[in-house]
């Protein structure tokens, strides 16, 4: 499988695990680094992944493979790409060169821009559903939503955390009340920096879509 690939699924470890079995098929490994090999990480602080990150991205695919017989490119957490970011990848997401591979993988396809999502294949990992069943709360009844929030707290906090920011982007990409936009990032960010009990913020932010 070449070209342009989505990986969606909640449990990023799976969806790491995934992506190696792809690039094992090319003959890469993940405990020897290649030349022919860029992974795409989020940097230091930075809250998300930007244009200049982009622009490696299609710089590394400008040149031939050094000892292999393709180039791969694995952004772990494209839902962070920055709407810039992403709409400078579309070209080269559309039409990779022959010998490229460019992996993305993501929590829920919901986080990217439709014009990303479209131009990929795509891989769908057990659990997953689509943006619209997973992240439609409204759509929920009461009893769904505190199973949903007994579910997703048995995650690591890390993972919960990535959950909320796909909600969080999924309600800003549908047009939400900003009163709710701005409710949500202040519980993420409690979330993030107190030890609060995950099951009841779950729910508190849960509730608030109904």
């Amino acid at each position: 499988m070449l070209g342009s690939v989505l990986i969606t699924g909640f449990n990023k470890k799976e969806r790491l695990i995934k992506a190696w079995e792809l690039l094992a098929t090319h003959g890469f490994t993940i405990d020897v680094a290649s030349p022919d090999l860029l992974i795409v990480q989020k940097e230091g602080e930075k809250k998300s992944i930007g244009i200049a990150q982009a622009k490696e991205v299609k710089k590394f695919l400008q040149e031939l493979p050094f000892e292999k017989k393709i180039k791969a490119i694995v952004i772990e957490d494209a839902q962070m790409l920055t709407d810039d970011a992403q709409g400078s990848l579309l070209k080269i997401l559309e039409e990779p060169p022959v010998f490229g591979l460019i992996i993305l993988l993501c929590d829920n396809e919901g986080s990217l821009l439709p014009t990303v999502v479209s131009r990929c294949q795509k891989v769908v990992l057990k659990s997953t559903g689509t943006a619209s069943t997973v992240y439609n709360l409204a759509d929920k009844s009461y009893e769904e939503l505190f199973d949903l929030a007994k579910e997703v707290s048995q995650k690591d906090k890390d993972e919960v955390v990535e959950f909320l920011e796909g909600l969080l982007r999924y309600n800003i990409n549908h047009f939400s009340p900003v009163s709710l936009v701005q409710k949500m990032e202040k519980a993420i960010k409690d979330i993030k920096e107190a030890n609060v009990a995950l099951k009841f913020a779950l729910e508190d932010i849960f509730l608030m879509h109904k």
